[in-house]
């Protein structure tokens, strides 16, 4: 694993710090967010190294909290923090 890889995770970890970061690269696919313990938390957070397969995750994703989940899926970029 490479440090730019390493600097993408932990930019996610700093953003979203009770979730799960799965995968490695610059999109952050971020699924519906749930209540827990007074907050909003986002289950689990998917990184992709290139857009176009983070799209096609987003377009897939189902959220861990199916009852809960209102199809709201968004991609982040990491290097600017835009949603795109």
């Amino acid at each position: 694993m490479d440090a730019e890889e390493l600097d993408w995770g932990s930019k996610a970890r700093r953003r979203w710090p009770r979730s799960t970061i799965d995968g490695r690269g610059r999109f952050a696919v971020v699924p519906c967010a749930y209540p827990m313990a007074g907050k909003m938390v986002y289950p689990c957070i998917s990184l992709f190294g290139i857009r176009t397969e983070a799209e096609q995750a987003r377009k897939s994703m189902t959220c861990p909290a199916k009852s809960l989940c209102i199809g709201t899926h968004e991609l982040v970029d990491l290097e600017n923090w835009k949603r795109i």
